[in-house]
């Protein structure tokens, strides 16, 4: 990957889109740049025309923000997938379908630019594409079903029986009552949900070992507690803190076991651990829909005694 090329595109994200930092634009923009989007009319050219887009978007989302994601660049050429949003409280939002008066929603879409840069490195061509039916619809300018909100009291006991009822007492009926079908947990030492790591061995690396991908929703999460709990079968999870909003909720939480059943394949030994981490739960439709985990996994790994020595 080209990485002042990478390096730049970040810098247009970060400095550009969220900063409005014009001295940036001067910078990294071409004189001939050109930058569109099917959500607006017409095309921006030059740092000047681009200056009017991203004072237009700060003018009518104060707390405007869009987070590049994954990058893909070959030779001359970065394509982000991004995530941004904010909320509508200040000027009109130039679009294809007129200019919106501020409404006062929050929005969050995502989309995808793809970056051309000059011979001097500097982007010449800026195309994106975006969800626009998903920002028209939430800011009430498209009609669109009356979402099914959760709330934060609400969200906090759903996330409690997560832990109490199905991870902690195995009670795979709970699943089918309180988990959407398109559910997924993600951690970041598994690229696919539900994953667990193969098998460890002292001459494989463990960063370079590749799981195999797995069925997501409520069949391969059920099979997930079930292989955690074979393999600790004493497994029990404490909420530590908890913080929520509608259909949002994040948990600091700590988990206890002791290793007497397989885990990665490899047999019981007896130890015992404490491992602590933090999730952020989401949901769709009055369900779980999600859940993100960070979690000392090294920690993990020493107390069980399956790292090298």
């Amino acid at each position: 990957m080209p990485t002042d090329l990478v390096v730049t595109s970040r810098r247009y994200f970060y400095e550009i889109m969220n900063q409005a930092n014009r001295n940036t634009m001067e910078e990294i923009l071409s004189s001939d740049f050109v930058f569109t989007l099917p959500t607006h009319p017409d095309p921006y050219r030059g740092p000047d025309g681009f200056n009017q887009l991203v004072s237009m978007l700060h003018g009518a989302f104060p707390d405007f923000y869009i987070n590049p994601q994954e990058m893909v660049s070959e030779d001359n050429t970065v394509v982000t997938r991004w995530r941004g949003g904010g909320t509508h409280k200040g000027g009109a939002l130039h679009t294809t379908k007129g200019d919106l008066p501020a409404s006062g929603r929050f929005f969050e879409i995502e989309g995808i630019t793809w970056h051309i840069y000059d011979d001097k490195g500097q982007i010449i061509r800026a195309i994106g594409h975006e969800d626009t039916m998903g920002l028209l619809m939430q800011l009430g300018v498209m009609p669109s079903a009356p979402p099914v909100e959760v709330s934060p009291e609400a969200g906090k006991a759903m996330v409690g029986r997560f832990f109490c009822e199905i991870m902690n007492q195995g009670k795979l009926d709970v699943v089918d009552e309180i988990i959407h079908p398109e559910f997924s947990i993600h951690m970041p030492r598994n690229p696919e949900p539900f994953l667990m790591f193969t098998p460890f061995k002292h001459s494989v690396p463990l960063a370079a070992k590749r799981p195999k991908p797995a069925l997501q929703g409520h069949a391969a999460f059920k099979n997930y507690v079930t292989e955690m709990r074979s393999a600790f079968p004493d497994l029990a999870y404490d909420m530590l803190l908890e913080a929520a909003e509608a259909d949002r909720v994040a948990i600091r939480w700590q988990l206890t076991g002791t290793h007497t059943g397989e885990f990665m394949g490899i047999p019981g030994n007896g130890k015992k651990f404490v491992l602590l981490g933090i999730a952020i739960f989401t949901f769709l439709e009055g369900k779980l829909y999600s859940a993100s985990f960070n979690e000392h996994d090294l920690g993990l790994m020493q107390q069980l005694e399956l790292l090298p020595a």
